[in-house]
């Protein structure tokens, strides 16, 4: 195999794997939005309010030493 062979086929490959990993990606955002979707409704069947789920989110994920998603602050030591 030449070095031009080579090349080209690399370029092929790498060309394949983005397309590929667009197209991962685009699989893994549309089953993100299913579930959300499922979660809404959930959320609207059992009406629960946003800040109940903020008081459960809080209450069942809160470490004191890690920011999470509600509070991007670090306690202080």
């Amino acid at each position: 195999m030449t070095f031009e062979n080579y090349k080209a086929k690399q370029a092929k490959l790498s060309k394949e794997i983005e397309k590929l990993k667009k197209q991962a990606l685009f699989l893994k955002n549309k089953r993100r939005q299913i579930e959300i979707d499922s979660i809404v409704r959930d959320i609207r069947e059992y009406r629960i309010a946003p800040d109940e789920l903020a008081a459960a989110f809080r209450a069942n994920h809160y470490s004191p030493n890690t920011p999470t998603i509600l509070s991007d602050e670090m306690p202080s030591p």
